[in-house]
């Protein structure tokens, strides 16, 4: 260059002087928390549970009290009595398969001086954004396990996992690797389940074992090919290091949050799934036997068929053989992809509105239910809800007022308050005796059991086929 171009000074040529810019806002670059359709189907009961459980009284069957007969001087019939019955929802701490409670539990950790720190030199304060996050992975987690079975199933590897090196797993190299990472697709689950930086395992379905665990989600999934990416961990705290051998994942391997299996809820995934003839069902009961029948919803398969009109009204039918009144507070519940292959099966014209101040909105405004307004001649008027979290092979029939949470001592997840009240503490150091150190830690836990008060009143409509 020439002049004047030569001779001029320019910010570059200083460029020690340069200050760094940044945007005010902290942006999340991640899909917002899920939970609140779920959860909303749920009234936490007021009292918590206390002793060894809380036993529900019920009635089986009412007196079997008149009868008939032409002889207006016959015998009068003969008293009958109620069939009465109780079952306890459990509390044991010395026999885990003697109780029926889930615990979840939370810490946070962090040095002194970062907590001190607080937004000092940051654009947030990393101690108080991670310890006000807690209730909100909590309400997540709750709903999306509410959905799995007491094995705490996410979602199965589907087909044969590749590297995590592109964005879709077309375009993904083959033979995965700890050091390349694994990028596979899933089903048997939904795809909203997996979050970034969030932690899961790998079961070996035969055997229970880990194939890989702690591995990290390393981005959105793509929800085009329904494929996921994650990264075996080996720096960095204590409990964010991964374990095993990613070559090892296979198709339909089960996959659950880390440290997790078989320590589901009893909840949505597990009263609504087929009863198993043993006695290993919540309460110790046996589904199959006489007395606990009452425990199985209706349950109508699709046989591998896409959604129609004909399975819903088929579920509404096995449904009004069990009383005559319009519930008027259900919920038919799916995955996003089942709930619009309902609405074009069933046609847009078959959604109503709730008029300004009608009772029926009011009823469903109490319960925070969303979704389209459907009437129905035994539902009554029901919300088609669509639920991210929800499998997308089944259909839900979930009136509302029968489903509790019961909370064992307190309710939901309680910040353990150590002495003088305080929730943080100071932990000792990694010397034996040598007092307490700098870093500073805080603990939630809680213990929750899903019941349903009615369950022969709900339905599902399972094993249909999911839409592309």
């Amino acid at each position: 260059m020439a002049d004047p171009l030569d001779s001029a000074v320019m910010l570059e040529d200083a460029s020690e002087i340069v200050q760094e810019l940044y945007f005010d806002k902290y942006e999340e670059q991640y899909a917002s928390r899920f939970g609140s359709t779920t959860n909303k189907c749920f009234t936490p009961d007021p009292v918590p549970v206390m002793g060894d459980g809380k036993t529900m009284q019920y009635e089986v069957g009412p007196a079997d009290s008149v009868r008939f007969q032409i002889d207006p001087l016959g015998e009068i019939a003969s008293p009958q009595r109620i069939d009465p019955g109780q079952i306890k929802i459990r509390w044991n701490r010395q026999n885990t398969s003697a109780h029926d409670f889930t615990q979840m539990s939370a810490r946070v950790q962090f040095d002194l001086y970062t907590l001190e720190n607080g937004k000092g030199g940051a654009i947030v304060d990393l101690a108080d954004r991670i310890y006000n996050s807690v209730q909100g992975d909590f309400n997540e987690k709750l709903a999306i396990l509410r959905h799995s079975d007491r094995t705490a199933q996410l979602a199965l590897v589907n087909g044969t996992p590749k590297q995590n090196n592109r964005s879709t797993l077309t375009d993904s190299a083959s033979t995965p690797t700890n050091t390349t990472g694994v990028r596979l697709a899933i089903d048997t689950g939904s795809i909203a389940v997996f979050k970034p930086n969030a932690r899961y395992d790998f079961i070996n379905p035969s055997t229970g074992a880990v194939r890989a665990g702690n591995l990290r989600c390393t981005d959105i999934p793509n929800y085009a090919d329904s494929s996921v990416g994650f990264e075996f961990v080996t720096s960095g705290l204590t409990g964010e290091l991964s374990t095993g051998n990613i070559a090892n994942i296979a198709d339909n391997d089960i996959i659950v949050y880390s440290g997790t299996y078989n320590s589901g809820l009893w909840s949505f995934g597990a009263w609504f799934a087929a009863p198993v003839n043993s006695a290993t069902f919540m309460c110790g009961a046996n589904r199959e036997s006489s007395s606990y029948r009452w425990m199985i919803p209706q349950r109508l398969s699709a046989g591998s068929a896409p959604i129609s009109k004909t399975l819903f009204n088929n579920l509404a039918i096995a449904m009004g053989y069990l009383g005559e009144d319009p519930q008027n507070s259900v919920v038919i519940m799916s995955g996003p992809k089942q709930h619009q292959a309902m609405r074009d099966e069933i046609g847009e014209d078959a959604f109503i509105q709730f008029p300004t101040g009608d009772e029926r909105a009011k009823r469903f405004m109490n319960f925070g239910s969303i979704g389209l307004n459907y009437q129905h001649p035994t539902f009554g008027t029901v919300k088609i809800v669509a639920d991210p979290l929800a499998r997308e092979d089944r259909v839900l029939a979930i009136v509302n007022e029968t489903w509790k949470t019961l909370s064992y001592a307190w309710k939901g997840l309680r910040p353990i308050k150590r002495a003088g009240g305080e929730h943080w503490y100071f932990l000792n150091q990694s010397t034996p005796n040598t007092g307490q150190g700098l870093i500073k830690a805080a603990d939630w836990v809680g213990n929750i059991a899903d019941w349903c008060t009615r369950p022969w009143k709900n339905g599902c409509i399972h094993t249909i086929a999911v839409p592309a």
